[in-house]
């Protein structure tokens, strides 16, 4: 398992590479992405925390709180102050979810991980804001199974 700030590092470097830069406002719902299609791929966290119901979205604590100082369309640099190389199906699914994901708006990302429907949305009320990974397991796969 990785940090959720290692991730985010390896999308910030990405981007870099081609000209982007990512807001931290985006980079938290890219890395949400990727955790939860790694986990709905390999049924093994990609990152050592579990996401959590909060108010507007689903969120990656340990991520938001290290970059919640940086103010919401500002672009961030890199987080993690080590590199950290990546197993080849890590690359895999972060480089395909940077491929699809790298041109959406923060407020798009946003409205598609926070959905009717979604994780989130059915954990928004709960007694619980923690959002298990086999939860949006199910929720990925009958997305996909949607799309057929």
């Amino acid at each position: 398992m990785r940090k959720s700030t290692e991730i985010a590092d390896y999308f910030i470097r990405r981007g870099r590479v081609d000209g982007r830069y990512f807001s931290a406002y985006k980079i938290t719902h890219i890395v949400y992405l990727a955790s939860a299609w790694y986990y709905t791929m390999f049924e093994e966290a990609l990152v050592d925390e579990k996401a959590r119901a909060w108010q507007y979205c689903p969120v990656l604590p340990k991520l938001y709180h290290k970059i919640k100082h940086i103010k919401h369309d500002n672009m961030i640099s890199t987080i993690h102050k080590e590199h950290t190389v990546l197993t080849t199906a890590e690359k895999i699914v972060l480089n395909k979810i940077y491929d699809i994901y790298k041109d959406w708006a923060g407020e798009k990302l946003s409205a598609l991980i926070s959905c009717k429907g979604s994780p989130w949305d059915k954990h928004k009320s709960s007694k619980t804001d923690v959002i298990e990974w086999e939860t949006i397991r199910k929720y990925y796969l009958k997305t996909i199974r949607s799309a057929r």
